[in-house]
């Protein structure tokens, strides 16, 4: 599950809502799953509120889709360790 997951994470463009219903789960029990994720390095939230973008936005997958409305959904990408893991598993 954890595969399937991040891939669909990796693929973006959907919210956790809708990748909930897709893996047949309930939508508080994908958010724990995503906050382990997070925990244990596999993903990391892209800030949206300008606070860690800085210079790093020339490289950024989301920067032309970026804003400064902390309200609005969270970015999240895998990280290294996340990329690694799903390359590992194909």
């Amino acid at each position: 599950m954890i595969a399937e997951l991040l891939e669909y994470l990796n693929r973006g463009g959907r919210t956790l809502a809708q990748i909930a219903k897709e893996l047949g789960i309930e939508r508080d029990e994908l958010h724990e799953r995503v906050h382990m994720l997070e925990r244990s390095g596999y993903l990391e939230e892209v800030s949206t509120a300008g606070k860690e973008c800085g210079s790093r936005c020339y490289n950024c997958p989301i920067a032309t889709t970026c804003h400064d409305d902390p309200s609005k959904p969270r970015y999240l990408l895998l990280t290294k360790k996340g990329k690694d893991f799903l390359a590992s598993k194909k």
